[in-house]
């Protein structure tokens, strides 16, 4: 009975680690087509610069991530064997997933920080630990796959989840590598709103640090409560298997976020022209250089010049 009861508890986890997987891929694919017009306009068209190239990096690797990870749920060609080979490609997608949303935002704040060295030095830490955390912990070693042998009697791709499982022994890297993601994005968003308030009050382009600010906000906010809600499950989810639920979705909710942080800025920057030089008169010759500089410097980022 107690085997029964553990394996029907397993079959339940699966089932529902696979179909949240799956609505989080649904907004994955919505969002590519809601946005697809913006990047042809914002993306193609446009010329490309380094952090351009990592938005379609980030952009396309995670549409396709996520149809090899639905084919590995489903597919009856993808058997143990197929799966202990492909388990690695999911520390790749999570390691290149983080550290190009982490790029990012450290671009970010460098542009809007005055180039400031101490604040985008610490994030550059943040990102140089995280990814020898990461490596580490793959050397240690973990299982590849988790099924359940008795379903193949009913249907055996129902009850299959080709998943990279850490041995319990090195969780608590796992959940270092999460700590270390978390305070990188505080820092990361205390340093974006720090640097917009200070310059917001008597800026000639406050309507672009509106837009910093907002943007800051809001996918601080959707990016750092994911990556927590996955922290959270790791240390309370009743079993390994539901610990890991959001281990994906995150990837695919940070993808979102980083091209929605893209695309918006870049069709700010279409829709506004610089802010005209009508009052700046009227300030000294110090404050116009250094406001006009500022302005220079977050149009740069919206266009991606700078970023």
């Amino acid at each position: 009975m107690a085997d029964q009861s553990t394996s029907w508890e397993a079959e339940v986890d699966i089932r529902a680690t696979k179909m949240y997987y799956i609505g989080a891929a649904a907004i994955l694919v919505f969002d590519y087509f809601l946005t697809l017009s913006a990047e042809i306009e914002f993306g193609w068209k446009v010329k490309k610069t380094p952090v351009s190239i990592l938005f379609f990096v980030n952009r396309y690797f995670s549409l396709f991530f996520t149809v090899i990870t639905i084919a590995s749920y489903f597919s009856p060609l993808w058997t143990q064997a197929v799966c202990n080979k492909y388990a690695i490609t999911q520390f790749v997608h999570t390691v290149l997933s983080f550290t190009i949303a982490e790029v990012f935002l450290t671009l970010r704040v460098y542009a809007l920080s005055y180039k400031n060295y101490y604040i985008c030095g610490v994030l550059i830490l943040h990102i140089l630990a995280q990814l020898g955390l990461a490596f580490y912990n793959l050397s240690l070693g973990g299982t590849a796959a988790s099924y359940i042998s008795h379903a193949s009697q009913l249907n055996k791709t129902e009850f299959q989840l080709c998943a990279f499982f850490p041995n319990r022994h090195v969780l608590n890297f796992d959940i270092a590598y999460l700590c270390l993601a978390l305070s990188f994005y505080a820092v990361a968003f205390i340093g974006t709103i720090t640097f917009t308030m200070t310059t917001s009050k008597a800026h000639p382009t406050w309507r672009w640090v509106r837009i910093v600010q907002r943007d800051g906000m809001v996918y601080f906010i959707a990016i750092f409560s994911s990556t927590l809600v996955w922290t959270i499950l790791i240390l309370h989810a009743s079993s390994p298997r539901l610990g890991l639920i959001n281990a994906e979705p995150d990837l695919i909710f940070t993808a979102i976020m980083v091209n929605r942080l893209y695309l918006s800025l870049k069709r700010a920057g279409h829709k506004s022209n610089l802010v005209q030089e009508t009052w700046l008169p009227q300030i000294s010759n110090y404050e116009r250089s250094r406001h006009i500089a500022l302005q220079v410097i977050v149009a740069q980022q919206v266009t991606s010049t700078v970023l």
